[in-house]
């Protein structure tokens, strides 16, 4: 168990984001979910003000409504946030995954991925 560990969720989908939160509070990290990439990014800047608690690691959809999780990525890099995030998609091309490095996701996990694996990955990111 992650006690006093927290996460932040993006995925526009409610199902595979409650199954990622589910998971990871099963495993001791208190969650916030976000159903896109500009509210990950409110999320975000609300810890650098000071009024959110800081993740110690944000798993995200590329794929989502007004921010895809590559956005997200850029812009976290741009400001000089240094969470480590978890790329999630669906929809991945080699071009995707590669972009995805450059801009310094810590791990990239294709849908559908085992639950379990993505845990313990987010897990040993958070304990870094």
């Amino acid at each position: 168990m992650l006690e006093n560990m927290r996460a932040f969720v993006a995925d526009d989908d409610p199902e595979l984001r409650g199954i990622v939160m589910d998971a990871l509070a099963d495993d001791g990290f208190d969650v916030t979910g976000c159903e896109d990439g500009r509210e990950l990014l409110y999320l975000v800047d609300s810890v650098s003000a000071g009024d959110t608690p800081r993740p110690n690691v944000i798993i995200c959809d590329i794929r989502m409504p007004h921010r895809s999780g590559l956005s997200v990525l850029a812009a976290l890099k741009r400001r000089h946030v240094d969470i480590p995030v978890v790329l999630m998609s669906g929809t991945a091309t080699a071009w995707t995954c590669a972009l995805a490095k450059r801009l310094g996701a810590a791990a990239f996990f294709d849908k559908p991925f085992d639950l379990e694996q993505i845990c313990t990955v987010v897990g040993r990111l958070a304990r870094a």
